[in-house]
């Protein structure tokens, strides 16, 4: 059995592709670093995936933190939600939420989670992890 090669990239980009996707973000709104002041908003913070091999590499799983940034605690929790949805896609299950918090420099509000999923190395796909 052979197993698929992982490439970190172009699996970052398809789970942003996707939530770009949805309309409140759109293409521009979905980054892999935090916005500054002059950024637009609301937008979406995706971190690269933290990997960890299982079953001699067959298969790996994936972590992944997502954090919504808007103009109200509101807006940036309903957008949350949504993202969270959209990531059913791929097999994510939240683990944890980071704290609502009011960011400083952009005064805007950030809300975000922690999310995993396996990626099955023999199949290319995404599964669940539970």
């Amino acid at each position: 059995m052979k197993s698929q090669q992982f490439n970190t990239g172009l699996v970052t980009r398809q789970i942003a592709d996707g939530l770009a996707g949805l309309a409140p973000l759109g293409q521009e709104g979905v980054l892999l670093q935090n916005p500054d002041a002059s950024g637009r908003f609301p937008c979406c913070v995706l971190s690269p995936p933290i990997q960890k091999s299982l079953y001699h590499g067959f298969a790996l799983d994936l972590s992944f933190t997502v954090e919504v940034w808007a103009d109200n605690q509101l807006e940036a929790m309903d957008l949350f939600d949504m993202v969270r949805e959209k990531l059913t896609d791929y097999c994510m299950t939240k683990t944890n939420n980071t704290p609502l918090q009011r960011d400083v420099l952009t005064e805007k509000w950030r809300f975000g989670g922690y999310f995993e999923t396996r990626w099955n190395a023999i199949e290319n796909r995404y599964e669940w992890n539970h």
